[in-house]
């Protein structure tokens, strides 16, 4: 009904035809929503702002636009953090620009070491954040038994909770105090304990 509200950012960048054939080309900055809503209504051009920059530059601009949005889902922030943390910004950076806690970004930035497939799952509500903070501290191979567990589950009616995900650690990494000890059992130090 009113068009396009504000323009889309772009940045010219040369696009390799072929060894010898370079064209110059368009890439969207910010505005990708835009863009592919104006595809829909089958228009040829679409106003926009022709920016100068580097990949570094793109990248931090793309990610800001997409985190200023209302309710980013915790994955979607969960990987901007983890790429701007792994291009060189400190977590204290990023937590002053965004407006968040530093404890907050850490988190997130922990939360990108989801395995793919857990990912979906948090991102389908078929496992809750907070089991899958407890989750993605673990290492990969760890998050693929965990998965493997439940993988064939309904998961949709009944979503992992925190509790699946303690009992899990718990399960698998015994705490000493709540080991059960023979008490006859003696060990290579030759006590009994």
């Amino acid at each position: 009904q009113h068009g396009l509200l504000q323009p889309i950012t772009v940045r010219k960048v040369d696009i390799l035809l072929n060894k010898d054939v370079s064209a110059c080309s368009y890439e969207v900055v910010c505005g990708e929503r835009r863009y592919r809503a104006f595809k829909l209504n089958k228009e040829k051009e679409i106003p926009c702002i022709v920016r100068e920059m580097n990949d570094e530059e793109a990248l931090d601009a793309m990610i800001t636009e997409n985190l200023q949005r209302k309710d980013v889902p915790p994955m979607e922030e969960a990987f901007a953090f983890g790429q701007l943390h792994k291009n060189g910004k400190s977590i204290e950076e990023i937590a002053l620009r965004f407006g968040k806690s530093k404890r907050f970004v850490a988190e997130r930035i922990k939360l990108d070491a989801l395995i793919p497939e857990l990912k979906e799952y948090v991102n389908k509500g078929w496992m809750n954040l907070n089991a899958a903070m407890h989750i993605c501290k673990l290492d990969e191979s760890d998050q693929r038994e965990f998965f493997e567990e439940y993988e064939d589950g309904d998961l949709e009616d009944d979503p992992i909770n925190k509790k699946d995900a303690t009992d899990f650690t718990e399960d698998k990494f015994m705490q000493i105090d709540r080991a059960v000890w023979a008490p006859e059992f003696e060990g290579t130090c030759k006590t009994t304990c």
